[in-house]
């Protein structure tokens, strides 16, 4: 009888450790780096996630625009998200220069984006936007 009752406590005990190593969880980030030789603010409204943040960057500097994570059973072939921006959001740019300086660069341009994604049960998907001299227009 007390067997029994062990080997049923065991094989609960190994369902419920199967049952949580099918959890998964998953990272999404979107990466700016400055790689242009001016130093500018980013006021970004992400109309996805409602925020609205201010950044500066430096030139050789980065900041995350989006980094979410969660947790939960999808396959491993579920689909990317996307790199690029949606017209939704919004970025504008300021500049400490004397020079009028615009942003002509395009952040709904998803071969601009450089994507990265490490697919597993902790899958990780980075897209990074490289800002260069050429995205500048005075």
């Amino acid at each position: 009888m007390e067997v029994k009752i062990c080997f049923k406590l065991i094989i609960g005990f190994v369902f419920i450790v199967g049952l949580g190593s099918c959890e998964t969880d998953h990272t999404f980030q979107k990466i700016v780096l400055n790689n242009s030789e001016l130093s500018f603010s980013i006021r970004y409204n992400n109309n996805s996630f409602y925020t609205d943040s201010l950044f500066t960057l430096h030139p050789g500097a980065s900041v995350k625009l989006v980094d979410w994570w969660k947790r939960g059973n999808h396959p491993e072939s579920s689909p990317l998200s996307s790199c690029g921006m949606t017209d939704e959001d919004s970025l504008f740019f300021s500049f400490d220069s004397a020079i009028p300086f615009a942003f002509i660069g395009d952040f709904t341009d998803e071969n601009r984006w450089e994507s990265d994604f490490e697919s597993g049960r902790s899958s990780t998907h980075i897209c990074t936007f490289m800002i260069v001299n050429e995205d500048f227009a005075y």
